[in-house]
């Protein structure tokens, strides 16, 4: 089992113990996942990239927030929300 379903799975049961009137809504196929921080523009995902974006998506990532954190990320962030319709840019630049 890979740790996407694992957490997915204890989230489920976690829900259905708190309240379960709503467990039905936190199946994996009413489900929307966000990853809110992937930093998408590395050079180590160069080779990978669409395969890490697909993997993601088959996961039931729907959305992908990309932080930029200087304005050459920031513009690599935006250039990634425009090539993939499941990524948005967060676009700033860390204080120093």
């Amino acid at each position: 089992m890979d740790e996407c379903h694992e957490f997915l799975t204890f989230f489920v049961k976690f829900v259905r113990l708190q309240n379960p009137s709503k467990a039905d809504c936190y199946n994996r196929e009413v489900m929307q996942l966000t990853d809110t921080h992937c930093h998408l523009y590395w050079n180590k995902f160069d080779e990978d990239r669409e395969a890490v974006i697909q993997r993601a998506i088959e996961a039931g990532v729907t959305k992908m927030l990309v932080p930029g954190t200087t304005i050459e990320t920031s513009k690599q962030a935006i250039e990634l929300a425009e090539k993939y319709p499941q990524v948005y840019a967060a676009v700033g630049v860390h204080p120093t």
